[in-house]
């Protein structure tokens, strides 16, 4: 709201942008980890939205640009709560043929960055949307399937990017470093990475600038 009105702490475009691209790229992690973690089995699809949904954002964003991965996802949550049934497609498909669409692109004579935008901007935005829902939706007993974490972590990544833009990912990889060290340190396998990705994002507030022109001048750009 406030960058809608003060254009604080960036203009609107560029706060949702940064918001949408951070869920997005989080929300891809996510997917990705959790397919690994479920040794390729396909996970339980939510209804009437869920990752599934993200990921097909993220796929035809990729393809056909952002507006239509989310609207084409959208369509697909509509359907679901029509149906009662999830209007999905498998994890096992969308995810691979999203890293083959990145992969491709350059090939294809597309724009590899405007393809990873266009993918995490799809994502991003139903997984904040997914998220909004889910919040104030009653959720009963459900089977638990192994995760890489939780869509609490993706919102607030999404929070980080409205106020930090493209330093979100900066956010992201302090949050993954810190919380490596401290459950290094600990010897714990299994940590709440919320607090961790809280305080990247406070460092890549203040800091984060200054961080990422030493990264530029060790590389010697």
């Amino acid at each position: 709201l406030s960058a809608y009105l003060l254009s604080f702490p960036r203009p609107f475009a560029e706060a949702l942008d940064g918001a949408l691209i951070a869920a997005g790229v989080l929300g891809l992690v996510a997917g990705y980890g959790g397919l690994f973690l479920r040794r390729f089995r396909e996970a339980r699809a939510e209804v009437p939205v869920g990752p599934h949904q993200v990921h097909m954002a993220a796929l035809f964003g990729a393809l056909l640009g952002p507006g239509v991965g989310m609207a084409l996802a959208f369509l697909t949550w509509a359907l679901s709560a029509r149906t009662g049934r999830p209007v999905v497609l498998p994890d096992r498909i969308t995810l691979p043929l999203l890293l083959l669409a990145w992969i491709l692109a350059p090939y294809l004579g597309a724009d590899l960055l405007s393809t990873l935008k266009g993918s995490f901007l799809a994502a991003g935005g139903l997984a904040l949307a997914g998220g909004l829902y889910w919040a104030f939706k009653p959720q009963g007993e459900t089977e638990e399937e192994p995760i890489a974490m939780g869509y609490g972590d993706v919102k607030l990544l999404g929070a980080l990017g409205a106020w930090l833009g493209l330093y979100s990912l900066l956010a992201l990889f302090l949050g993954v470093l810190f919380g490596a060290l401290v459950g290094l340190a600990f010897r714990q396998r299994k940590i709440p990475f919320g607090p961790y990705l809280a305080l990247g994002g406070i460092v890549a507030f203040f800091y984060g600038e200054a961080l990422w022109r030493a990264y530029l001048a060790w590389l010697g750009l």
